[in-house]
């Protein structure tokens, strides 16, 4: 028996199980609903083989055979798409209209998006990767699925953090591990892994917990989750946040028999792939006591032109956070005082011109195209159109990108790097 099995001896009967669950591919997806674009019945229409998850608002678990991410429904944001175990720790989190949720290791963006959803409008997230390209491709995925509450920033939060101490009401730590869940699915994960990667990775754990500790206010909560099964990053791990912290107390919200907790922790949950959909996670509820009022850090406003105000004002944008860079205007629905941004809730504006950029286009007036037109304007061809201004092209109610109107025609301004051929099939 290698390293790997004996580090799992503490599973009891469950270890052999998920040993053998390791040796299968990918069984299952799940796929996160944005509602504003259209609701439960009509997913189930268009998708007859979507099945609602009981553990995740708006998820439906489906084969992972299926290519759902093909589909224009993904492309136009109607939802995002995970694996199903990795979004039990934002369902955990639970997050609540109108509150403040610091996302520390948000990327590639599932668990950020299911918390931008929950939140709405009200409320703000701040997704966070230390990883520039990870940020980028982070941002990228709140920006399809048509966000304006999101920030995302690229911190080091070991070494650098800008956010004030009791800030937020709720932190998902969806920890750097040793990934141990990633097995069936990418073998370089399998040969990376040592004892000495798992302690490795438990110093980084351990000091990050200590990070969201302090960023917490008092009466919010946290979830701790990993994707590896090693007893040090996940039981062991919390047991030692808790021991230094008498403030936390640990709490497991869901009854899922699916979900097993281990005798010598209960209150955390394991989602083995032998027993749960997906490839595997650890998640832990902590609540932190006390019931303070969140902190209200300063504020200046970024001074913007008056050009820039009319055009934000026309896209419904004028009672929004703003910030700019070199390249765009952004505009949130909550402010931050953040100085170094990936995003800032909508790029709202491109610069030097003020044009509508491809995520805000949700916000424009609305034009519906017919299949051929739809399949052209897709493949970045302008069509023949009456009209003048700035337009989002839709069809079957799913919005498709910016077209600008003016002399009998339609430009295209869907960006070069979205264009792509669907065949019909994948209209829906």
């Amino acid at each position: 028996m290698g390293e790997f099995e004996e580090s799992l001896g503490y599973l009891g009967a469950e270890r052999d199980l998920l040993l053998k669950a390791l040796e299968k591919g990918e069984q299952n997806k799940i796929a996160i609903l944005d509602e504003r674009l259209y609701g439960e019945e009509e997913a189930k229409r268009r998708f007859p083989f979507l099945t609602p998850d009981p553990n995740v608002k708006g998820g439906f678990s489906y084969d992972a055979s299926i290519k759902l991410g093909a589909s224009l429904s993904y492309f136009a944001g109607a939802f995002s798409i995970q694996d199903p175990s990795s979004a039990l720790p934002a369902a955990l989190l639970s997050p609540l209209r109108g509150e403040r949720v610091l996302d520390m290791c948000a990327a590639p963006g599932g668990k950020s998006i299911q918390i931008a959803l929950a939140i709405g409008d009200s409320g703000l997230l701040i997704a966070n990767d230390k990883s520039h390209s990870r940020a980028l491709s982070l941002s990228s995925n709140l920006e399809r699925m048509g966000l304006g509450n999101a920030i995302v920033t690229c911190f080091d939060l070991l070494r650098d953090s800008p956010f004030p101490s009791g800030y937020f009401d709720a932190i998902l730590l969806d920890a750097p591990c040793s990934g141990e869940a990633m097995f069936r699915k990418d073998e370089e994960a399998r040969r990376d892994w040592s004892l000495a990667k798992v302690s490795s990775c438990a110093q980084t754990q351990a000091s990050l917990l200590e990070v969201a500790a302090k960023l917490l206010r008092p009466g919010g909560r946290m979830v701790y989750s990993t994707c590896s099964f090693a007893y040090e990053e996940d039981i062991g791990m919390v047991k030692g946040f808790l021991s230094r912290h008498s403030d936390f107390r640990p709490l497991c919200p869901i009854s899922d028999e699916r979900i097993f907790r281990h005798a010598d922790f209960p209150e955390a949950a394991y989602c083995l792939p032998h027993r749960y959909p997906g490839e595997g996670q650890f998640a832990c509820l902590l609540i932190k006591e006390g019931n303070e009022e969140r902190r209200n850090p300063r504020l200046s406003k970024t001074q913007i032109s008056s050009k820039a105000k009319e055009r934000l004002s026309a896209l419904g944008l004028a009672s929004y956070s703003f910030a700019s860079n070199q390249e765009a205007i952004y505009a949130c629905s909550q402010p931050f005082p953040v100085s170094r941004f990936i995003r800032y809730g909508y790029q709202a504006l491109l610069l030097p011109r003020f044009e509508p950029s491809n995520g805000v286009k949700r916000l424009l007036p609305k034009l519906t195209l017919s299949e051929k037109e739809a399949i052209l304007f897709l493949q970045g061809q302008e069509l023949p159109m009456p009209g003048e201004g700035y337009v989002c092209a839709y069809y079957a109610a799913l919005p498709l990108g910016i077209g600008k109107l003016g002399n009998g025609k339609m430009k295209n301004r869907l960006p070069k790097g979205l264009r792509r051929r669907f065949a019909k099939e994948e209209l829906i």
